[in-house]
């Protein structure tokens, strides 16, 4: 079952009087359960891509189908609320809440929605990313790894359709990133979360199921790893 499908997705930009072409018709499908590396020299429009399955931002041209969904035809509401419920972000800067605890930090999502974690997810969750005897700690108090791990224990916690990282390792020493991805991995095989990582790091793609490399806005290349 399709996740993800692109349809001829074009986004355009105005710098001045200059039109950009960040994307020029991508079309890409992303079965569920999938983990899919999207690769690209800088300004490829690989970020852009994964922006536009995020939500954050709609196609000048094109679709883009979550679960069969078309997201492109949200208002700014629904697509609020179709991140939060659905899509799980996760990046480089790992975006904590620095006056609150981890415990308050992963669950954010589901306490803006008013809702509690179904049970026992919240601890399989972060014993399973190694994080369980740091609930009670401050985001200061932790290391650059840990803080990754907690971002990417609440993007979990609500059991998001699909999850997005961007640049995920790009903060990281070498062994912190070798254990996000490791992490990331473990997420897929054990939750079944249908997983995205957009990377510049060949070792991190080398980790995937599949890599998609973009240039120039264009998908120029489509293969499995495994």
């Amino acid at each position: 079952m399709s996740i993800v499908e692109c349809v001829g997705v074009k986004k355009t930009y105005r710098r001045g009087s200059q039109e950009v072409f960040a994307l020029r018709g991508v079309d890409l499908t992303i079965q569920s359960g999938e983990l899919v590396a999207i690769v690209g020299s800088s300004g490829s429009g690989k970020s852009t891509l994964l922006h536009l399955l995020g939500g954050i931002d709609k196609p000048t041209e094109g679709s883009v189908l979550i679960d069969g969904v078309d997201v492109t035809s949200f208002d700014a509401t629904q697509s609020a609320l179709f991140r939060r419920r659905k899509v799980g972000l996760v990046y480089q800067f790992f975006n904590l809440v620095p006056t609150v605890d981890v415990r308050r930090n992963i669950l954010m999502p589901l306490l803006l929605d008013g809702r509690q974690p179904q049970g026992g997810l919240l601890e399989e969750i972060t014993h399973a990313l190694g994080i369980d005897g740091l609930l009670d700690a401050m985001p200061a108090e932790l290391s650059g790894g840990q803080q990754q791990r907690v971002a990417i224990a609440r993007s979990l916690i609500y059991r998001p359709l699909l999850l997005l990282a961007d640049e995920p390792t790009g903060n990281l020493d070498r062994r912190s990133s070798e254990e996000v991805v490791d992490l990331l991995k473990l997420a897929n095989r054990r939750f079944h979360q249908t997983t995205v990582i957009v990377t510049h790091d060949d070792e991190v793609a080398l980790a995937t199921d599949r890599i998609v490399t973009l240039e120039d806005g264009c998908v120029v290349g489509d293969r499995r790893c495994r």
